[in-house]
Formats: C-alpha cells, sequence, structure tokens
C-alpha cells in the first residue's frame, strides 16, 4: 500500500490538499442520497402520522428532517468551498441540528398517548436521524464527526436514563445507538479514506502529465506542443527560409583512431559550440543527423541569411581551434540555400518539427560540395549576403540530383 495512504496525516499539504479537491464533490456527492433519504422520511412520517391521528408524531419527524434538508440544499446548490473548508462550517452544521434536538425534548415533553410510541423509542428514532445525517454531513471530515458524536451520544445516554426507561430497552437502545454511531465512523472514514485515495491518483496523474508535457516542449517549440495536443495537424508553408548544413569532416577517420567515448565527448563539444552560434545568431536549430547539424533561419525561429552565414563560419572557426587544441584533426564545411519550405511535425514517437522541399536537398548537396573549412551557398544565399562577406568568384559544380549548379564560396581565411 502506498505510503501516504497508511499515514494519510503525516503530511499536511497533501492533507490540505485532499480538502481543496476532493471533499467538496464527496460533500455534494452524498448529500444527495442523504437529501434522497430525509425527503422519504418526511413524506412518509407526515402521512402516517396524519392516518394513524399521530400530528405530533410528523410534527417531530418533519422538524428533524428541516435541518437536514436546508443544510443539505445549500451544500448542494452552492457548492460552496467555505463551507467544506471552514472551521466555522462546522459550527454551522451544529446549529442546524439545533431543530433535531429541539424536536427530540419536544417528544419527551408529550404524554405517550399524543404521540403514540414510549418516549424512548421517539428518541431512539430521533437519534438514528442525527446520525444518519451526520454521517453525510461530515463528509471527508471525520474529526468533526467524532466531535459531533461525543456531543450526541452522552446527551442520548443522560436523556435514555433520565427518563426512565426500563433495564432491557435502555440496553438495547443504547447497543443499538452505539452500534449505529460506530456504522456511521466507518461510513465516514471510508469515504475520506475514497477521497483521499482519488486525490493521490489525481495528484499521480497529474505528475505524469506535466513530465509528459515537459518532455514534448523539451523536444517541440511550445506552440507547435500546444497545437499538437489540441489535435491540430501542424503543417507551415515558408515561402524564403535559408537552410544551413554543417557537416565534421574528418569524422570517420577520427571514429577510428579514438575510443567510443572520446568520440561521444567530441561531438558533444562540437554540438555544444553549434548550439551556442545557433543561439548567438538567433536561428532555429532544427536537429542533428549524425555528425551533421541542420539549423533553418527565416521560418518559424526568425534570423535571415546574414544570421545563418555567420552561424556557419562562426561553427567553422570555433572548431578549428577545438581540433587544435585536442590534435584531433577535424573541420566544417557548411552549405546554404535560400527558398520555399514546409514546415511540420509528423508520426506518433519521438516527433520533432522538421523541414522539407528542394531547398533542404540543395542545401545538402551544397555542404557536400563545399572545401574542409569553408562554406558553400547559392545565389540567393550569395545576393543576401554580399554586402557583409566577400566571396570568391562562383564555381560550377554539378549537384547530384540537381545537375549544374553555380556556387560561392567563402572561407574565414578570406576575411
Amino acid at each position: 500500500m502506498d505510503a501516504d495512504l497508511q499515514h494519510p496525516r503525516a503530511d499536511r499539504a497533501l492533507e490540505a490538499a485532499f480538502v481543496r479537491e476532493q471533499r467538496a464533490s464527496l460533500a455534494n456527492a452524498y448529500f444527495v442520497f442523504a437529501l434522497l433519504g430525509f425527503a422519504m422520511v418526511v413524506v412518509f412520517t407526515i402521512a402516517l402520522g396524519f392516518v394513524l391521528g399521530r400530528e405530533a408524531f410528523a410534527i417531530i419527524k418533519v422538524s428533524n428532517s428541516a435541518a437536514a434538508v436546508v443544510v443539505g440544499l445549500y451544500a448542494l446548490f452552492t457548492r460552496s468551498r467555505w463551507f467544506v473548508e471552514s472551521r466555522s462550517a462546522e459550527l454551522v452544521l451544529f446549529v442546524a441540528m439545533l431543530p433535531c434536538i429541539l424536536g427530540i425534548v419536544y417528544a419527551l415533553s408529550l404524554d405517550e398517548a399524543r404521540v403514540g410510541w414510549p418516549a424512548h423509542t421517539v428518541l431512539f428514532d430521533n437519534v438514528i436521524i442525527l446520525v444518519s445525517f451526520s454521517t453525510f454531513a461530515f463528509v471527508a471530515n471525520f474529526r468533526a464527526l467524532a466531535i459531533w458524536f461525543a456531543v450526541l451520544l452522552p446527551v442520548y445516554v443522560v436523556w435514555l436514563f433520565a427518563i426512565g426507561t426500563p433495564a432491557a430497552p435502555a440496553t438495547f437502545n443504547l447497543i443499538s445507538a452505539l452500534t449505529l454511531a460506530a456504522l456511521a465512523a466507518f461510513s465516514n472514514w471510508s469515504l475520506s479514506r475514497q477521497g483521499f485515495s482519488i486525490f493521490l491518483l489525481q495528484r499521480s496523474l497529474r505528475a505524469e502529465k506535466e513530465k509528459t508535457e515537459r518532455l514534448l516542449h523539451s523536444v517541440l517549440p511550445p506552440d507547435i506542443a500546444e497545437r499538437l495536443k489540441s489535435g491540430e495537424a501542424v503543417a507551415d508553408p515558408f515561402p524564403a527560409a535559408t537552410v544551413v548544413f554543417v557537416d565534421i569532416v574528418g569524422s570517420s577517420a577520427l571514429a577510428r583512431r579514438v575510443s567510443p567515448v572520446v568520440f561521444i565527448e567530441t561531438l558533444n563539444a562540437i554540438f555544444a559550440i553549434a548550439d551556442k552560434h545557433a543561439r548567438l545568431h538567433k536561428v532555429e536549430k532544427v536537429k542533428t543527423i549524425g555528425d551533421a547539424y541542420l539549423v533553418v533561419a527565416g521560418a518559424r525561429g526568425g534570423g535571415d541569411a546574414v544570421g545563418a552565414l555567420q552561424f556557419a563560419l562562426g561553427v567553422i572557426r570555433d572548431v578549428a581551434v577545438l581540433s587544435d587544441q585536442r590534435g584531433l584533426g577535424i573541420g566544417i564545411r557548411a552549405g546554404l540555400h535560400t527558398g520555399p519550405v514546409i514546415g511540420g511535425v509528423i508520426g506518433s514517437e519521438r516527433a520533432i518539427y522538421d523541414y522539407w522541399g528542394d531547398t533542404m536537398n540543395t542545401a545538402a548537396r551544397l555542404e557536400a560540395a563545399a572545401r574542409p573549412n569553408g562554406v558553400a551557398v547559392s545565389e540567393p544565399v550569395y545576393r543576401e549576403t554580399r554586402r557583409v562577406a566577400d566571396f570568391a568568384p562562383p564555381r560550377t559544380v554539378t549537384l547530384k540530383g540537381i545537375g549544374d549548379f553555380q556556387v560561392y564560396d567563402y572561407a574565414p581565411e578570406l576575411d
């Protein structure tokens, strides 16, 4: 069993949350059953009392049931949290039961011939109403129920013997009342435990939901995650975005020379550099593909072709420094192309916001055509960035699946 269920009062924060989130709904739900029962009692006793000529008997029952009905209706229709959370609400319940007490006193003052029942029987009958109602009135508040029983039962015992009830009926009534109180206490305790179990389950479900949402937001932009949660198909056209493919030159040779741990540590260091420059130049990191790194500028994440070029050059420079410091013998090359792309999310597992289109393929082919520690850009990128960078004269290369293509080269050493 859950430790919280074994010791629910050990954690006051959990108990307070239970009161806030469960007690109101439980009280309202069970008051419905209580009200139905008391309504039946009122109708039956009024009819029976007048049929048998025992009007006083009917009046007693009506007065005793009225308090339960009034308080129950208040809780049912107002759904007031004050009613189920405030300590002063317990006092309201005690006061509301005053007509029941007055009904008992009134019954004992009547002549047996007018009432039709012995005084101790009328007394026990009213105690049944009080105990039954209090079971629901103090639902999920066992402490208040215990206090109420501590007040009611001694008063009942005193009155039982004060009216001179014979020993046998007094013993029977006393045992019956105590048994009824024990059953009522157990019912109330069970309802309280049920509510606490529901609270723990809801808390667990909320924690899992929050964990899932955090994981979703860690792999997807927040607005995309919200669109997916709402059931929307995420597909966004962008008329002009700059795509950057960055690849590591010499990674295969490095993997053969060093241990797997060193190789993974090196990749982490290189991708950390790329992450830094993506943030610095405000371009959108899309994903890593093996030892390649893909970013997009001018789509969802903002940025422009100038920022994309500065990102690529920054990664080339920093990785060159890292390679010299560690003697890695690796470099970076990048390809940039500007054109229309489609962004969206597909799949239900390991989903990411990805991009598709000819622009993506062209940028990948340009990366393959770039020189080590250099950048190869298409003419659209050249037109956007030539004011901030000096490119080498264009050269024509044959790109796989595309054909002859005019490429502009830029390398940090050209600065």
